[in-house]
């Protein structure tokens, strides 16, 4: 059984988040179906409320334009948070907070609980940052894009840094989440899964289930480390190179 190119179904793109949507594609965008969502859940922009003027129309129109600052928690009172809804100005707006935390799955960005955003690609809540150091677990810093792997202006989210053999920290309390090296190696994060176990079949790398991956059998494997070891496979099985190394651990499957 070859499996030298253990990313071969997902066509190495450059590395890093940009590499997310280029090598999953739209396959998976198809899948999600977010690239809205995200900016839909404030509603249409409640700026008109004041209407004819007058003592206290400010205050009605449901609060949708309320100014506020991206990744300052509680400028929305509770049960709402700061959050992008025009992805090609940034613009911010107070809208629901959701109860799903950081790593977990999420179909809206409302899902997500506050200091978080549903990142469109992987259809999982990060943690919003305007810097590296904003991020735990030493995750990157990036700016999320589209569905279309088009950038998402005003807002900054984490890459969560996770185990490719554990899943840690990605969540499973809303759906299957699997952690994946989405640009082929140099950094992780977790991903929405198809939740499928060692042995099943998969298409897409993000089809298996946390701790394992799609490989070039069509069949998904249990990540291991370092190759050429048992490591955590099987009795009698080595663990294969696949090519993927990740803060200079190199990682393989098991057979």
């Amino acid at each position: 059984m070859k499996m030298g190119r253990v990313l071969a179904r997902a066509a190495l793109a450059a590395l890093g988040y940009a590499g997310c949507v280029q090598i999953l594609g739209d396959d998976f965008a198809t899948d999600t179906g977010e690239g809205t969502a995200a900016a839909g859940g404030s509603g249409a922009s409640g700026a008109a409320g004041p209407g004819g003027g007058g003592a206290g129309g400010v205050g009605t129109g449901g609060g949708g334009a309320a100014p506020c600052e991206i990744g300052v928690l509680g400028s929305c009172g509770s049960g709402r948070k700061c959050s992008v809804v025009d992805f090609v100005s940034g613009q911010p707006e107070c809208v629901l907070a959701g109860p799903r935390p950081a790593y977990a799955r999420c179909d809206a960005d409302t899902n997500c609980v506050e200091g978080t955003f549903c990142d469109p690609p992987s259809s999982v809540c990060l943690d919003v940052c305007a810097t590296g150091a904003d991020c735990a677990n030493g995750g990157q810093c990036v700016p999320p894009t589209d569905t279309l792997g088009n950038a998402i202006a005003g807002i900054g989210v984490c890459l969560s840094n996770c185990n490719l053999v554990t899943g840690a920290p990605c969540d499973q309390s809303y759906g299957p989440v699997t952690c994946i090296p989405p640009g082929g190696g140099a950094t992780t994060s977790c991903w929405q899964s198809g939740g499928a176990g060692a042995g099943e079949g998969c298409l897409l790398l993000q089809d298996c289930a946390a701790g394992t991956v799609c490989t070039n059998d069509s069949l998904c494997h249990a990540w291991c480390t370092p190759p050429g070891v048992q490591a955590t496979c099987a009795i009698g099985s080595l663990c294969t190179d696949v090519s993927v190394v990740v803060e200079g651990v190199s990682y393989g499957v098991c057979p």
